[in-house]
Parts: structure tokens; C-alpha cells; sequence
């Protein structure tokens, strides 16, 4: 049993790492895994293309400042999985941020078990901006 559960957290990281081409801290849940990156990082997986990029805070927050290019759900409601059911491509790679960078790993977490591949701002919005003050 112990070879059958190390083998599947194996193929877990290998497929996030690869649909995401992340490297960065590994935050696992009974379903699966995401990885939580710094800003630098996060900022390199977020210029491709093909990666959704998810905002999760309020939509007043959001309307505040966000990422160039972000869809926004709030995590704090209750539509948030439907509204990622809907909303979001399970065969492309979710890089999602909150403003400290707390819920986002709560989405991140809800995501992978509802079978994303996701990538997660570790220290979240506020990290962003005062990097690109830098």
C-alpha cells in the first residue's frame, strides 16, 4: 500500500511540473498536489499562454488592482467550484493568487480535487505589487 500511495505522489508531482512547468514548494492534499511559487516564478508560468490565470478575492479587491489578464471567482463564495467548473480548462494549467496568499492555497487546494493542475502565488497579490516596485 505505502509503494502504491509513494508511487502516485510521484506522478502527481511529475504531471503538475510538466503541465504547469513549475518548480517551486509542494503543497500536498489527499488528492493530489499544487505548487506554491514566488513571484519571479510565478511570473514565468503566467507568460505562456495556455495558463488561466485565477484571481480569488472579492470582486470589490479585484476592482482595486489585479493581474493583467486574470478571470476573478471569489473563493469566499459559495458558486466558487461551479463557477471554476464553468469558467476554467481542466486541460490547462490554473495559476491562482489571493491577496496575501492564504485562500489561494485553499482554492489551489479545492481545484486539485476538483482535477486541475495548478500553480499557486505563495505570498500573493500583495507580493506582486511590491515587486514591481523593485
Amino acid at each position: 500500500m505505502n509503494k502504491l500511495v509513494y508511487m502516485f505522489s510521484v506522478l502527481s508531482l511529475v504531471l503538475i511540473m510538466q503541465g504547469c512547468k513549475a518548480g517551486g514548494s509542494q503543497n500536498a492534499n489527499a488528492n493530489g498536489s499544487y505548487e506554491s511559487l514566488a513571484v519571479a516564478d510565478f511570473a514565468k508560468i503566467i507568460g505562456d499562454s495556455d495558463v488561466q490565470l485565477l484571481d480569488v478575492r472579492t470582486s470589490g479587491e479585484y476592482m482595486q488592482g489585479n493581474i493583467e489578464g486574470s478571470v476573478n471567482i471569489d473563493i469566499k463564495e459559495e458558486y466558487f467550484n461551479d463557477s471554476a467548473a464553468c469558467l476554467l480548462d481542466k486541460s490547462r494549467c490554473v495559476a491562482v493568487y489571493y491577496l496575501s496568499g492564504r485562500r489561494s492555497k485553499i482554492a489551489a487546494s479545492r481545484l486539485v480535487e476538483m482535477g486541475f493542475k495548478v500553480v499557486e502565488l505563495d505570498k500573493g497579490y500583495n507580493a506582486w505589487v511590491e515587486d514591481a516596485k523593485k
